[in-house]
């Protein structure tokens, strides 16, 4: 692993550990043992790093699904739930990260990265969706008079699931049954797609329910054992 790269992964773990806020390029060094000229001569401040490290989290997910969504020559609304599921499932394999991110990632010292990793997600993963999009017009198996900006507000609203969603993660207990409450969220996210789209109801047919109950158990295991 090349220095830089080093320097990377021990922001990430501090990241993810004690927040970006509370993260000095100093404890990276200290971390490293590395002299402060070398930080400086790969990367001019903690906001550059952690743009970076953003785009590392982002890209990995992205290449995922990319081969297929562009070579493939199945209709879009394949594609549209291959997208969906796909991203569930890689979240899923990495539910160990998931984790901690969950518990750091939501708290106020990594506002400004969960800022930059949503911002790297919309760089990513909107011409991804507006791919799909596009194809499901011609198609017409997607009607919209918003071609310009339906990819868009189907990103920022799937962010905005994504936060109920960690909240009811992170206050689990308060509820009687948080995955029926993530699946009341996710089921009406996907309503809303389909009505976004013109999109005939149940075309897109997700299973989070399944995913969601496997993290709670994973979540509630490391609770107990911590």
């Amino acid at each position: 692993m090349s220095i830089k790269e080093q320097i990377l992964a021990s922001a990430q773990k501090f990241f993810f550990s004690i927040g970006y806020n509370q993260t000095s390029v100093q404890m990276i060094i200290d971390d490293l043992g590395i002299a402060k000229g070398t930080f400086y001569h790969h990367y001019k401040s903690k906001i550059q790093v952690m743009n970076a490290v953003s785009e590392i989290i982002v890209t990995s997910g992205a290449e995922v699904v990319k081969p297929y969504i562009y070579e493939s020559e199945d209709d879009a609304i394949k594609k549209f739930n291959y997208f969906l599921t796909t991203m569930t499932q890689w979240k899923m394999e990495k539910m160990d990260a998931l984790y901690t991110i969950f518990k750091v990632m939501y708290s106020d010292d990594n506002l400004p990265f969960r800022e930059s990793i949503n911002e790297k997600n919309l760089e990513y993963y909107l011409p991804i969706i507006n791919h799909i999009v596009g194809q499901g017009i011609k198609e017409g198996t997607m009607v919209t008079e918003y071609e310009d900006i339906i990819g868009e507000m189907i990103f920022r609203f799937s962010g905005e699931i994504g936060k109920a969603t960690a909240h009811i993660i992170l206050n689990y207990k308060d509820y009687k049954d948080p995955v029926k409450e993530i699946k009341i969220r996710t089921d009406f996210i996907i309503h809303m797609f389909e009505k976004m789209l013109n999109i005939e109801p149940g075309s897109l047919n997700i299973n989070y329910e399944d995913q969601a109950r496997e993290f709670f158990d994973y979540m509630m295991e490391k609770e107990e054992k911590a």
